[in-house]
Formats: structure tokens, C-alpha cells, sequence
């Protein structure tokens, strides 16, 4: 899953699912194309500037998701922010938790598992050849990489 515009920022990464059931992941501006991931299983994502995934534990459109925006700014650190939950139909009292500032080898916890969903996001060493490789870009050797742990799904 790759997407964005800038050549010259952007986040590579990969999205777990460590929860006890399938996860299903979609990014909400590739056409609906949703990946499930199965307990203990990821993928691999990478998007110039930002990449947004919306994350559910079903893939009917009328269950409850939550968004994860992983950003790598002009200037100053990534940032990923969770937001949640939102149930189409519905008004869900929807929350944002950031985690701003991650530095390589940083961890933070994000969300409520009664609510949006919860997830670990860590942010890895740079590797510039990682970068490369999973985004297709000549430029990206120093885009963050941070990896998504989904510890729980969102409810509404």
C-alpha cells in the first residue's frame, strides 16, 4: 500500500494485527480495496508525506473503523494520530490520540479498546535502503519507518 504526493518525506512501515481476530485494513483513498489481515499477520505500507489506514474488524461499510494518519512533516517529527471510532449511520463519540515527536526507538500506546480501538506504535531506526525499497522511491532515505501494533478493534 503505497501513497502521496511529495517525493521528499514520507513513512514506511508495517501494520500487525495482534488482536484474536481478522482485522480489516483499507486505505480510505485507494478505492475501497480492504486487506484483511489475519491474527498475527501484517503488511508492509509506505505514502509520501502521509498515509492514512482505516482499520475495522469487519469489512461491511456499516461497521465501526477508526483511522490511523501517519505523517512526515516538512519540518519536525512524525506524528501518528488515531482517530475514532465512526460507524457510517451512526454518531459515535469519536476521540484523536497523537503520538507526536516520535523519535527513533520511541513507543506509544494509542486509543480506548472500549472505543476507537487500540494500537502500538513504534518508531524504528531509519534504513534509507528499507525506504527505498518499500516506497519505490530514489528519494526516500529519510523517511521514518514506524510500525502499527493493532491491540484491539474500535466499537460503536
Amino acid at each position: 500500500m503505497s501513497v502521496g504526493r511529495s517525493k521528499n518525506d514520507g513513512v514506511v512501515g508495517a501494520i500487525y494485527n495482534d488482536t484474536p481476530g481478522p482485522v480489516w485494513v483499507v486505505r480510505p483513498d485507494s478505492g475501497n480495496n480492504p486487506c484483511q489481515l489475519e491474527p498475527g499477520k501484517g503488511a508492509a505500507f509506505a505514502g509520501m508525506e502521509f498515509i492514512t489506514l482505516r482499520v475495522s474488524s469487519g469489512s461491511h461499510p456499516a461497521d465501526a473503523y477508526s483511522d490511523i494518519r501517519l505523517v512526515d512533516p516538512f519540518v519536525g517529527w512524525p506524528t501518528v494520530t488515531l482517530s475514532g471510532p465512526s460507524r457510517i449511520g451512526t454518531s459515535c463519540p469519536t476521540k484523536s490520540y497523537d503520538a507526536s515527536r516520535l523519535r527513533e526507538g520511541s513507543t506509544a500506546d494509542l486509543g480506548d479498546p472500549a472505543t476507537s480501538g487500540q494500537l502500538q506504535v513504534v518508531r524504528l531506526d531509519d534504513n534509507a535502503d528499507v525506504a527505498r525499497q518499500w516506497s519505490g522511491s530514489d528519494s526516500a532515505g529519510d523517511w521514518p519507518r514506524i510500525d502499527v501494533r493493532i491491540t484491539s478493534t474500535p466499537a460503536c
